[in-house]
């Protein structure tokens, strides 16, 4: 497992039509806010852009809930809707942020 420090956020962020869209929404700020936590857990523990608990099992959204003080619900309504937006895949509960890689100077991370 890789550890880092840093997350590269585009400067033109809230320009991004999908931020945009999340930020439409009633609780879109926080669901902003949460987005942003999920990049900055992938950035942290950088597993090819899988978000998962230190013993390599996915997250549930309690233990989301635990380790990033969101309610559960914030939580699963920000999620459907980074799926909906394509901004995350779920597989058997496994978060993977899309286009990680792409986001992401490997080297700024080293």
């Amino acid at each position: 497992m890789f550890y880092s420090n840093s997350v590269s956020l585009d400067a033109h962020l809230f320009e991004n039509t999908k931020i945009k869209l999340i930020r439409s929404k009633p609780e879109g700020h926080t669901y902003l806010c949460f987005w942003i936590y999920l990049l900055t857990m992938g950035a942290r523990i950088v597993a090819n852009s899988e978000i998962e608990r230190p013993d390599f099992e996915p997250y549930s959204i309690d233990d989301l809930a635990v380790v990033s003080g969101f309610s559960p619900r914030i939580i699963q309504e920000a999620l459907v809707l980074f799926e909906d937006l394509y901004m995350i895949t779920r597989d058997k509960g496994l978060i993977r942020l899309k286009n990680w890689d792409y986001y992401q100077n490997r080297d700024d991370i080293r």
